[in-house]
C-alpha cells in the first residue's frame, strides 16, 4: 500500500503480510512500513500503524504479529497502548538489533 497525504504527496508505504515464513516471523512481523525522511514523525508512524491494523482486519486477518526495534521505546509503548500484547524479546539476526514482539487480536 502507498501512503498519500492530503496534497497527494507520497508519505511512505505499508506491507501487510497474510502469512509469515520463519524468518519473517522472527525478524519482521506481518506489518512493515517505510516513511519518507521528511515525513518521519511520531504522529505519522502511529497513524500508519493504526491504519495498517484497520486494513488487516478489513481483509480478514484475525491476528497480527508485529516486531518493534527495542530501542524505539515510544513505538513499543504506543503498540501496547492500542492493544498490542507483548509476547517476548528477541534479536533481529537479519538487521542486527534487539526487538520486542507483539500480538494483536483483530477478531
Amino acid at each position: 500500500y502507498l501512503v498519500i497525504d492530503e496534497q497527494d504527496d507520497m508519505v511512505g508505504f505499508v506491507n501487510i503480510r497474510h502469512y509469515l515464513n520463519e524468518v519473517m516471523l522472527e525478524t519482521k512481523g506481518q506489518i512493515t512500513y517505510g516513511i519518507k525522511p521528511s515525513c518521519r514523525t511520531v504522529e505519522t508512524e502511529e497513524m500508519i500503524l493504526k491504519i495498517s491494523l484497520d486494513e488487516a482486519k478489513e481483509i480478514g486477518i484475525k491476528q497480527i504479529k508485529i516486531v518493534c526495534n527495542k530501542s524505539n521505546s515510544n513505538l513499543c509503548q504506543f503498540i501496547e497502548q492500542i492493544g498490542g500484547q507483548f509476547v517476548n524479546e528477541g534479536f533481529n539476526d537479519v538487521d542486527r538489533y534487539p526487538i520486542h514482539r507483539y500480538l494483536f487480536h483483530l477478531g
